[in-house]
């Protein structure tokens, strides 16, 4: 089973929580054969609500230390955290972010995919728009790699490029 990143992605937790109510409005409580979609859109429900909130204790511990060290990395977390995985991510940070949040809540339960499918398009985006640079995005991946703690897996990580050299250093 797959789990659909894209649209965490572009609709963000709370656009996907929308469509779930809207689902959930519309099966009939009074039917027995709604039973076990009721369970499971309000089961589904619970956990992103759940990823909700820590995303926003995360996001709260960064403002504090932030407050505490002045270091600015602390800053742009807390700042990255404001808006995803809530919201649709709007850069290959936060697109990296929410995936990471997400997994990670799942305890790795569940294959990413094929991430370059749904985090190319951020990617491309930034290197375009001049707010990312290659290095840069190449340092986001080693670390969304480092903290996925080998939930992802690497090979999936080629440079956009075709350069597997990096790949090649960690084994």
């Amino acid at each position: 089973m797959g789990l659909d990143y894209t649209a965490l992605l572009t609709k963000g937790i709370d656009g996907i929580i929308s469509q779930i109510d809207e689902k959930l409005s519309s099966l009939d409580i009074t039917d027995i054969k709604n039973v076990e979609s009721i369970e499971f859109y309000t089961a589904l429900k619970a956990e992103l609500e759940g990823v909700n909130a820590l995303a926003e204790n995360y996001r709260n511990e960064a403002l504090r230390l932030y407050e505490a060290t002045s270091e600015k990395e602390y800053l742009e977390l807390a700042q990255v955290l404001e808006n995803v995985p809530k919201k649709p991510a709007k850069t290959f940070r936060e697109a990296l972010q929410s995936v990471h949040f997400f997994t990670f809540n799942l305890c790795g339960l569940y294959s990413m995919g094929k991430v370059d499918d749904f985090l190319y398009p951020y990617y491309k985006s930034d290197i375009e728009k001049g707010i990312l640079t290659p290095e840069d995005a190449q340092e986001l991946v080693d670390c969304f790699v480092t903290y996925t703690d080998g939930v992802a897996d690497e090979e999936v990580f080629a440079d956009i490029e075709g350069d597997t050299s990096y790949i090649e250093s960690y084994n």
